[in-house]
């Protein structure tokens, strides 16, 4: 498949490491420290880091923990017309939590748990095509999140009235 799932509960570090997939980190029990360049990170459980792909880190993990791992190949979104806003998003590491991003964090937390289901509740299959219509809803919600798109307010009642019509015919 594109895409690995990993529930680690290691107490094992990793040297200094590339993917050409997209790396992200949830924490789930006790904290996961990253190095990425010269910054270290600690995680704490709920943290939801995103580290770009071809972007040199390592992990160092002394405690014992539980975290979910993935790595997603996302080369396909480059096609969308979208994906410029994405790219800025994904043009360093990005941590996700309550305060970071406070309107779409529960959403995105729920939304990485129900892609855990969807990868280990099934024995013989991954259901590739429910993960990536989820991941598609947190990269969508990820691109709303940028301040450039703001829906149009429509002021005046007949313009909106206008608009309504228009869109029940669609």
């Amino acid at each position: 498949t594109k895409l690995r799932i990993w529930y680690n509960n290691e107490r094992k570090s990793y040297a200094s490491h590339i993917h050409e997939a997209l790396e992200i980190c949830i924490p789930i029990e006790n904290e996961y420290k990253y190095v990425i360049g010269n910054k270290s990170l600690s995680l704490v459980p709920g943290d939801i880091l995103f580290i770009p792909p071809h972007t040199l880190h390592e992990i160092d993990c002394n405690n014992e923990g539980c975290r979910f791992i993935y790595l997603i190949m996302i080369d396909f979104l480059k096609e969308l017309h979208d994906y410029t806003y994405l790219a800025d998003f994904f043009k360093e590491p990005r941590l996700i939590n309550a305060t970071t991003f406070p309107s779409i964090y529960g959403k995105i937390y729920d939304t990485f748990m129900t892609i855990n289901d969807n990868y280990f509740l099934y024995d013989n299959m991954v259901l590739e095509m429910p993960i990536y219509s989820r991941l598609m809803d947190i990269f969508s919600l990820l691109v709303a999140s940028n301040p450039q798109f703001k829906p149009i307010f429509l002021e005046d009642i007949k313009s909106r009235t206008k608009y309504v019509k228009f869109r029940s015919l669609i």
